[in-house]
């Protein structure tokens, strides 16, 4: 996924240098998919993967249509299901925790969130991941 790779960012700021632009004047963001939970990370995958499969499918194929490579994550390169690593689930503090490493590791000056897949049920499970983002996960990163 090239937002992630070092040298995606190198070049940028390399490029934005050469034409003239200020380096601290300089913004990059990245969307994650964040859901905020203290359910079992893996029992939620399983019940919503259907739906996140949709999602990341969708996105696939929109990228294959325009002759785009397929997305790549870094995270569990080892793993059958690939779309599960693009879906950051877990407790708040491990989600800020993930995204601090993301932080401490790329010149990222602003995140993007990615919120529930479609089909999740908005007024129950869905309403509680974002509320918890809000609550706790997006104060922190405000902070940075």
């Amino acid at each position: 996924w090239a937002p992630c790779r070092p040298e995606f960012h190198e070049a940028y700021l390399r490029g934005r240098q050469e034409a003239g632009f200020d380096p601290a004047t300089a913004r990059i963001s990245n969307a994650w998919s964040v859901t905020v939970t203290n359910e079992d990370p893996e029992q939620l995958w399983a019940r919503n993967r259907h739906c996140y499969q949709r999602r990341w499918s969708y996105y696939s194929e929109i990228r294959a249509d325009m002759g785009d490579a397929e997305l790549e994550m870094a995270l569990q390169a080892d793993r059958q299901d690939h779309y599960r690593e693009f879906e950051l689930i877990g407790p708040a503090e491990a989600m800020i925790e993930t995204l601090r490493g993301f932080k401490d590791g790329m010149p990222i000056t602003d995140f993007v969130h990615s919120g529930p897949a479609a089909g999740i049920p908005i007024r129950s499970e869905a309403y509680h991941d974002l509320k918890a983002f809000a609550d706790t996960v997006l104060p922190e990163l405000k902070s940075w």
